[in-house]
């Protein structure tokens, strides 16, 4: 991203790339947020790492600014950890607020297409499944 290239939610870039001040973006593109990798880590109850695993971004990717993702849902069985995301490539700008393939919305200021994910890990083996959906 450079300084003055225009994003796709509307408005032009006022700050690079580099982390953190890629998100002072979102002053002149209100659906700004970019795609990045999920990682869920397993704490102790005192807070302390036990492991992480990396999904594979290739597969789901969350948004910094997003409200609406990566809430940790454990299946009723305890065997399977879900969470929402979006199926796009990480470091895709303004995902979140895009349209799905089902509806498309042509006052939407962010005119890419993107499916929300619904990401489902096997607690015991690691195994991730990633379901595509409109909504």
């Amino acid at each position: 991203m450079t300084v003055g290239q225009t994003l796709p939610g509307g408005g032009l870039a006022i700050s690079d790339g580099s982390f953190p001040n890629v998100f002072k973006n979102e002053l002149s593109d209100a659906s700004f947020g970019v795609r990045s990798p999920i990682y869920l880590d397993q704490v102790t109850t005192s807070g302390n790492r036990v492991s992480s695993t990396a999904i594979d971004s290739s597969q789901i990717t969350s948004s910094f600014a997003s409200k609406s993702e990566l809430a940790l849902n454990i299946s009723s069985n305890g065997q399977t950890d879900s969470f929402m995301g979006h199926a796009a490539p990480k470091n895709t700008l303004d995902v979140s607020n895009s349209n799905t393939a089902a509806v498309f919305d042509s006052t939407n200021p962010v005119g890419s297409t993107y499916s929300r994910a619904i990401g489902s890990v096997n607690l015991s083996t690691g195994a991730l499944q990633v379901t595509n959906v409109n909504s």
